[in-house]
């Protein structure tokens, strides 16, 4: 190892005063040596003069007066400046011919300058042996040369400073021939005993090489062998996962039953432990045949085939049973009951019978069920057994007689709604029930809010016969509103003052005529047709009245809007006047008069300007 030399670096700077410490802020106590010497001026390169910043070097400067231009405005137009004679430039008077003294050499074409030397001083190490590194780490570390020898991996044989032409190829420094000097180089040598193991396993036979406080392996070493049986001991290991996770996988995908009530937790522990000894029998079989025993790999590749053997007899002896369904159902363990027949389904295993038990499995959560709503969906789901669905059907039916007849008693319009939805495809009959009800409801709610137009709407729409009953007394009510409010508009039509009202209130009459007619097959009193001729005549009154009208506001509108730009007109003759009257007056030599208006008297006007020659406004 050989440590670095020193570096000097030479710079020149030319300075003002030789004398004074280094102006550009270098650490006094860096410098050296200095020498003064003579130079070309850097500003002007010895010429004494350089080039006018004022002027650039065209010696002419725009005039200030005029800007440039040349003229300024005078009493009878425009003139030649008087400062620069029309020609809109001056003299520069800060340079001679477009130049000036240099300031940097007051006009002396040279400057002095001085050379400073720095010296700075770094250290390199050279190492003879590449494998060095590998038991001494901090070999190329140049604190490295002032370690105890006690703390050092390897054995310190010399410690020395020896001249340059000693030193081997291999270690000396990389120097620059102009800027570098080598100081002084120290040589350390070491020394290390090196330990040979030979070992060998079934893929092949090797060495270690071993040296160094604490021990360390070198990259001599063979450690191939070592590799390759590692290598096959995780492939090994990495096989024995995948057939594990293969069979865990295959027995829980049977189906769910397989997951939940099958023996998916005795499959897992074997076959992690078939995983265990897999690896356990690699390790055995990739060791050396001197080395094999009947532990190391007789007894892991016997246990391996024993648990797949195990796995196997899991896989053949477990399953569901419909006995086990039975005993569930008969118990009320419903949910068991149905796990074992889903799975005999799966397994095409005494299909007909399972599907029998998940039929009675429907058929009690039918029964369970509190509301209709629950009991209908619970029907609407798939059945195995028509006769078994047409057993819960005659669960739902006296249920959904009873609460359609209370929701029509207590009034509840959305209850009915609701049980004719969920109705429809268990019991359609009872669901056109409920939706005849419902419709009724309607209608009289319209009645009561005077809308008999939604009220026959909604009763033509009930064709049900179980709620003609109910639709009659619906229907007499209605119709009695009807003709009480037919009777009603009619009076407030004839007492109408004014034709537009008197119509109006008659096409109302009509449309209630019209329900009453369409809802008994009679005619009204006073009939569709006598209101229809009434509100003929009425109308075309009506029609008569209003164009009268129409014709009178629009004679008023014309004579108002002729008012008003007669009234505009006015204001724009005065505006004009005014303006007029205001504006200045035209001089003959195209000025206009500062004080007199064209709404004045004109003597004396203009008199410095050739005289009035007219109104600027005309």
């Amino acid at each position: 190892m050989v440590p670095a030399p020193g570096l000097r670096k030479p710079e020149l700077h030319p300075v003002p005063d030789p004398r004074s410490v280094d102006p550009w802020g270098a650490d006094p106590q860096t410098i050296e040596e200095d020498s003064l010497r003579i130079c070309a001026c850097p500003t002007c390169f010895g010429d004494k003069r350089v080039v006018c910043a004022v002027c650039s070097g065209t010696s002419q400067l725009r005039c200030g007066f005029c800007g440039g231009g040349g003229s300024v405005a005078g009493q009878r137009g425009p003139k030649n400046c008087p400062t620069c004679r029309g020609r809109g430039t001056q003299k520069c008077y800060e340079c001679r011919s477009g130049q000036v003294d240099c300031p940097s050499c007051e006009r002396a074409g040279r400057v002095e300058a001085w050379l400073v030397l720095r010296t700075s001083i770094w250290h390199q190490v050279r190492v003879s042996s590449k494998n060095a590194s590998r038991l001494h780490p901090l070999v190329e570390d140049a604190a490295d040369f002032d370690r105890s020898p006690a703390e050092l991996p390897t054995d310190l044989l010399t410690d020395e400073f020896v001249d340059e032409g000693r030193l081997e190829t291999s270690i000396r420094p990389e120097l620059d021939s102009w800027m570098d000097r080598l100081e002084r180089s120290r040589v350390q040598n070491f020394s290390a005993d090196i330990v040979h193991f030979g070992y060998a396993t079934a893929l092949g036979v090797g060495v270690l090489d071993v040296a160094g406080k604490p021990p360390t392996v070198l990259s001599s070493s063979n450690t191939a062998p070592l590799k390759f049986r590692l290598i096959a001991v995780a492939v090994a290991a990495c096989l024995g996962a995948v057939v594990a996770f293969a069979l865990m996988g295959g027995y829980a995908g049977r189906g769910q039953w397989y997951l939940l009530h099958g023996s998916s937790g005795v499959v897992t522990l074997l076959g992690v432990t078939f995983v265990g000894f897999t690896t356990w029998a690699a390790l055995g079989l990739t060791l050396a045949r001197s080395a094999r025993t009947t532990l190391r790999a007789v007894v892991p590749s016997a246990g391996s085939a024993l648990l797949l053997l195990g796995i196997a007899l899991v896989f053949a002896f477990t399953g569901p049973s419909l006995k086990r369904a039975e005993q569930a159902l008969a118990s009320g363990d419903v949910g068991r009951a149905t796990a074992e027949a889903r799975g005999l389904i799966s397994d095409n295993k005494d299909v007909m019978w399972a599907q029998g038990v998940l039929d009675e499995v429907h058929l009690r959560s039918v029964k369970s069920q509190p509301t209709v709503q629950l009991t209908s969906a619970a029907i609407a789901s798939s059945w195995y057994s028509e006769a078994k669905r047409t057993a819960a059907i005659a669960v739902l039916e006296p249920r959904a007689a009873a609460e359609v007849s209370t929701a029509w008693k207590t009034e509840d319009l959305p209850a009915l709604d609701a049980l004719a939805e969920h109705l429809a495809a268990p019991l359609p009959a009872h669901a056109a029930r409920a939706g005849g009800l419902a419709k009724l409801l309607r209608a009289r709610d319209c009645a009561e809010k005077e809308d008999l137009t939604c009220a026959s709407r909604e009763l033509v729409g009930v064709s049900d016969p179980s709620v003609r009953s109910e639709r009659k007394i619906i229907e007499g009510t209605i119709v009695t509103t009807a003709r009480e409010q037919l009777t009603a508009s009619v009076d407030k039509a004839e007492r109408a003052t004014d034709a537009r009202t008197r119509a109006g209130r008659l096409l109302a009459s009509i449309k209630i005529a019209t329900v009453v007619e369409d809802l008994t097959g009679r005619a009204s009193t006073p009939s569709k047709k006598e209101l229809q001729s009434r509100y003929s005549v009425v109308e075309r009154v009506a029609l008569r009245e209003e164009a009268v009208a129409a014709a009178k506001a629009k004679a008023i509108a014309k004579r108002e809007e002729a008012v008003e730009n007669a009234r505009k007109r006015r204001e724009e003759a005065q505006e004009r006047a005014a303006n007029r009257a205001n504006a200045a007056l035209r001089c003959a030599d195209g000025t206009l008069s500062p004080t007199c208006t064209c709404g004045r008297p004109r003597r004396g006007c203009c008199s410095h300007h050739g005289g009035v020659v007219g109104c600027s406004a005309d």
